[in-house]
């Protein structure tokens, strides 16, 4: 068995940030490369010589050749645009709900002194480790977006009844969830302030333990 992966709470707090800066940084180059795109003058600064009605664009990467091709034409198709932006927002919670899950993972570890081989963490971690975390003050937002990641990866992106038992949410209706921008950077911070709300806890219970092993 390979050793389990520790994560402590700066580390997932540092890797977060990073998801959200590069998930940030990935549309505002969209928007920038729309706006050369739209702009003859702009464009032809930028690639001089190159036709401006559809040019072909490359993904050049050296030793690798043109790894993909589009056109400026799908850049700038709206449904195009709309779907490059969800797909940013589903990256970013994801990749911050799985940062979350491992950080989860690694205080079971610290506070059991065992490794658990468990499936749903999120759910399962106030058992393990008698952390109550829905005393989190915005917990049932928290588990909004863990949700969020589970129907992305698990449920093409539509919300359903599970969605709707386990956010006890129950205005979602049958069908795609509607991903917006700024939810990246709410989630960002929710799981900022989550993550030290279960370290403080944390660090209680296990110097807790200590102590009664100590006695």
């Amino acid at each position: 068995m390979p050793d389990s992966i520790q994560l402590a709470a700066k580390e997932a707090v540092d890797r977060i940030n990073t998801i959200h800066w590069v998930t940030h940084v990935a549309m505002i180059s969209m928007e920038r490369y729309r706006l050369i795109l739209t702009n003859p003058v702009v464009f032809a600064s930028v690639f001089p010589g190159a036709s401006f009605d559809n040019p072909r664009i490359d993904h050049l990467v050296e030793g690798h050749g043109a790894l993909f091709t589009t056109t400026k034409r799908e850049l700038l198709e709206p449904r195009n645009h709309d779907l490059f932006k969800a797909w940013q927002i589903v990256l970013a919670v994801t990749g911050m709900s799985s940062v979350l899950d491992t950080y989860l993972d690694s205080t079971v570890e610290r506070i059991t002194k065992k490794h658990q081989e468990v499936v749903g963490i999120f759910k399962s971690f106030s058992k393990l480790t008698r952390i109550r975390i829905s005393e989190f003050g915005r917990y049932e937002r928290v588990r909004h977006y863990h949700e969020v990641r589970n129907i992305s990866l698990h449920n093409l992106g539509r919300t359903n009844q599970r969605f709707r038992n386990r956010t006890a949410e129950r205005h979602h209706s049958d069908g795609p969830y509607v991903f917006f921008p700024h939810q990246m950077r709410e989630y960002r911070d929710l799981l900022e302030d989550f993550i030290g709300f279960v370290e403080g806890r944390a660090v209680a219970a296990s110097n807790l333990g200590e102590e009664n092993g100590a006695g």
